[in-house]
């Protein structure tokens, strides 16, 4: 993504400070700036209006800008092979195996039995919000504009690879969907040596191939100092053990690795776990819908855990923006996915 691409969410943001929240007003400060992408955010002011769904919100510049920059940070967005589908239409996972086989002249042919299960995806939230200092949002520094695009975006991203990655995640009906390596099979690391090392990856791909993989689309998931711990493990003849790999990604045993520095590390001390997905079974709700929203005023309750909710509230300590001199943006995307089939492995307890 370009720098000037990047910065359209943060100038939307400024520009709606600086309205306070008035479109109209919005609308024409965007177009008195000296911006590349003045008509566009100008559009997008005037576009904000309540949707009718939450495709309706990826429209515009800013809201695909933000989508963009959010999902190029995630495990989610860099699987190449994975299965987009619309939401709330029924998928059909095939259980079984479908086969073939010759046929002689005048013989009957082979009929498979399938084992179908289906379900719908519908589209679930990843929403952050970001407060920032008056004084930040009214600098004419380029830097701030990073500031503000890139902190929200990684924080959207660290919940959807955990939410995604983490074992531990059995899932929340209409909330939070449930990890693809929850209830993995799994196994915990024999060691750190060259030996062991090899030996517990080759087991990896093992199990994944004998689940029924064809593994044309799997992928290696590592945290990065795994990585870097791998590539540059020594095999015994002195060489690099496995030289394509890199705190980057590269390649390890001839699949491609993704490494996520928000891949869980349970424990202590902490321990780290290593992935292996066919991410062709791996089914995702993604439209690219997404909203960005700017507030002046309003209280915010100041936790990473709020206990706040509009069915049962709770006594809270809460903090005004108008007080504080501080303003609040929310970032939203909406997003799902199912693991289709369990062509996938664990490995646990990982120290390098």
């Amino acid at each position: 993504m370009s720098k000037v691409q990047r910065n359209v969410t943060a100038k939307f943001i400024r520009t709606m400070y600086a309205a306070k929240g008035a479109v109209e007003t919005a609308a024409h400060y965007a177009m008195a700036q000296n911006w590349a992408e003045a008509s566009l955010i100008a559009a997008d002011c005037k576009s904000i209006a309540t949707a009718m769904s939450t495709a309706d919100y990826a429209v515009t510049a800013t809201a695909a800008d933000f989508s963009a920059a959010v999902r190029a940070r995630t495990v989610v967005g860099r699987l190449t092979a994975a299965r987009k589908v619309p939401p709330l239409v029924r998928i059909l996972n095939n259980q079984g195996k479908s086969s073939a086989a010759f046929v002689g002249q005048g013989q009957p042919i082979r009929v498979s039995k399938l084992e179908l299960t289906g379900g719908v995806l519908a589209e679930l939230k990843v929403s952050g919000i970001g407060v920032f200092g008056n004084e930040l949002l009214e600098s004419s520094s380029p830097a701030a504009d990073s500031i503000l695009s890139d902190d929200l975006a990684a924080a959207c991203a660290e919940a959807m690879d955990k939410a995604f990655l983490d074992p531990a995640n059995a899932g929340v009906a209409n909330e939070r969907p449930a990890a693809v390596t929850h209830g993995a099979p799994s196994f915990a690391s024999t060691g750190a040596t060259f030996a062991q090392i090899d030996a517990d990856l080759t087991n990896m791909m093992q199990m994944v191939v004998s689940a029924g993989s064809d593994m044309l689309n799997s992928v290696w998931i590592l945290r990065p100092e795994t990585a870097i711990a791998l590539s540059t493990l020594r095999d015994p003849n002195g060489g690099l053990a496995y030289p394509q790999v890199t705190v980057l990604g590269g390649i390890l045993k001839g699949l491609p690795v993704i490494v996520s520095a928000n891949l869980p590390e349970p424990g202590s001390p902490a321990l780290a776990h290593i992935v292996l997905l066919d991410q062709s079974q791996v089914a995702i709700v993604d439209e690219g819908a997404a909203q960005v929203e700017v507030f002046r005023q309003g209280s915010l309750e100041m936790l990473d855990n709020p206990t706040n909710n509009s069915v049962t509230g709770a006594a809270a300590n809460m903090v005004s923006l108008f007080q504080v001199s501080c303003a609040a943006f929310r970032g939203t995307l909406w997003t799902n996915w199912q693991l289709r089939r369990p062509f996938i492995a664990l490995l646990t307890g990982v120290s390098y």
